[in-house]
């Protein structure tokens, strides 16, 4: 049994000391301990009072007050009800909240100012004004044609088409360079184009192909143009032919050692332009053999 000595006055628990005086057998209080022990329980105010030991904030006395403050204050227990809004009124709502965010580009709090970037809208902004997007939507009613005559512009093609402003991009960026070729005497002078086009599926890259097929066509130029791929499914959808069957290649051709006779090279003269389409299947030992090809072809 351990016993403890209380001082008179204590009130902390550090004022409480440990007799080292161990009993081993059972305690038995005489007249003194008796005396001192009423006289402590007679004074109430100097009392010391251990609370149970728990783990739970709600059984104790100090932390009940907080624990109910904090659970009026909860925001949890107010409900708002949403208004019921149309896209419009929402997008006017969303208008008149990035108009307060910008004003406070010239508010100083703290010695700082506040950066508002207006090339950066908010993303849910982004995502309404994502379906009105011009560079996804068809160009104007008054640009578009019905019909595509001989000798058509760029626009005139595009318009017939109904290219986005992305598509109508790269097809003019392409086009351009085929007209000048078709038109020149010396299509060596201009300058060669490389270009990547990719997307995802339904994005408009075999429109963009079509475009520029019925552009060649349209100048009296189909030969220009000439559109492959790997597969042959790939080439009949894209309206053109495989690699080998344009390049007059057996399956176990080596492309490094054939040489083409002169009439093969004349075939290839009216080249201007040439469209892989697929080519994220295509061996890049293929891609480089049709560059060895071209090469022979164009005397290089």
């Amino acid at each position: 049994m351990e016993r403890f000595r209380v001082s008179v006055g204590a009130s902390d628990l550090h004022d409480i000391e440990s007799d080292d005086d161990i009993i081993d057998e059972p305690f038995n209080m005489g007249e003194r301990e008796t005396e001192v022990v009423d006289r402590f329980e007679s004074d109430c105010d100097n009392r010391v009072e251990l609370e149970p030991a728990t783990k739970s904030i709600l059984l104790l006395k100090k932390g009940l007050l907080s624990a109910n403050l904090a659970a009026k204050s909860c925001l949890g227990n107010i409900v708002y009800d949403l208004p019921s809004l149309d896209n419009s009124k929402w997008s006017e709502r969303i208008a008149q909240a990035e108009q307060v965010y910008a004003r406070a580009d010239s508010t100083s709090f703290c010695g700082e100012r506040f950066i508002y970037c207006s090339d950066n809208p908010t993303r849910v902004r982004m995502l309404l004004s994502q379906g009105d997007d011009d560079e996804l939507a068809p160009l104007p009613t008054a640009y578009q044609r019905q019909t595509v005559d001989a000798n058509p512009s760029l626009r005139d093609v595009s318009s017939f088409y109904q290219l986005n402003r992305k598509q109508h991009k790269m097809f003019t960026r392409a086009g351009s360079r085929l007209l000048q070729t078709i038109v020149s005497d010396d299509s060596g002078s201009v300058d060669q184009m490389i270009g990547f086009l990719a997307g995802l599926p339904g994005s408009g890259k075999s429109r963009v192909i079509k475009s520029l097929q019925a552009l060649a066509k349209a100048w009296n130029s189909q030969d220009a143009l000439q559109t492959v791929a790997y597969q042959g499914v790939a080439a009949k959808a894209a309206n053109g032919q495989t690699i080998h069957k344009l390049f007059q290649w057996n399956i176990n051709t080596n492309c490094y050692t054939k040489r083409y006779s002169l009439a093969q090279k004349e075939l290839f003269a009216p080249l201007k332009m040439l469209i892989m389409d697929e080519v994220s299947t295509t061996d890049v030992k293929l891609i480089g053999m049709i560059d060895h090809a071209l090469r022979d072809y164009r005397l290089e």
